[in-house]
């Protein structure tokens, strides 16, 4: 595998995860929303889940389908799916705080969230790693592990 193989290829799983769920929210809002007790009521609660998990997830994936295909950006978009996954997680871990017992959705999507953002952060740390050890190594790195 490819020294920057590995590193595109997290951020093609994280991809295809964002999109999934990007485009299930925008074609089925309803039925995506109601296995959590979420009832929408009108268009304009349609309309933000629409483009809050849909648009924001489907413009995320693209982000990171982009940076895995730019290599001068493969950091950024490590960094950008960590955060958005650690983001995730954190916020259902605090809803799950404040409002006691969830369903088995809610944990399937959290132990989701957990994984993914440690596989991120395990990638991530091992990006940063290689630029500083081409950087130690008198190798110009740019923006890649490599150099």
């Amino acid at each position: 595998m490819g020294s920057l193989t590995k590193y595109r290829v997290v951020l093609i799983l994280n991809t295809l995860s964002l999109l999934y769920f990007g485009i299930a929210f925008m074609v089925d809002p309803h039925g995506m929303t109601g296995q959590f007790g979420i009832t929408l009521a009108g268009t304009d609660a349609i309309a933000d889940v629409s483009a809050v998990y849909g648009g924001f997830e489907i413009g995320m994936g693209l982000f990171l389908v982009w940076a895995a295909m730019n290599p001068p950006y493969l950091k950024a978009g490590l960094v950008a799916a960590t955060f958005s996954l650690v983001g995730f997680m954190s916020g259902r871990i605090i809803g799950i705080v404040h409002g006691g017992a969830p369903t088995e959705a809610t944990f399937r999507l959290l132990s989701l969230d957990v994984v993914g953002a440690l596989l991120n952060v395990v990638f991530l740390t091992l990006f940063v790693r290689g630029e500083s050890a081409s950087k130690r190594a008198g190798r110009s790195t740019g923006t890649t592990p490599l150099g």
